[in-house]
């Protein structure tokens, strides 16, 4: 998912400067990463919840 919107970002430009380049992908991975964050949180959740629930 990343990658593509990279790519697309920089086929939008004959000539990318890396400036551009740089905020696209601090935008990718502020966006992607808090996504990931959270659903490894949620999992962390969730298996502590079934550990420590009683047989």
């Amino acid at each position: 998912m990343w990658n593509e919107e990279l790519t697309e970002a920089l086929a939008e430009q004959p000539h990318p400067d890396l400036a551009h380049i740089r905020t696209v992908w601090q935008d990718i991975l502020t966006d992607d990463g808090r996504a990931m964050k959270l659903a490894y949180h949620e999992f962390l959740h969730t298996g502590q919840t079934e550990l420590l629930r009683p047989l």
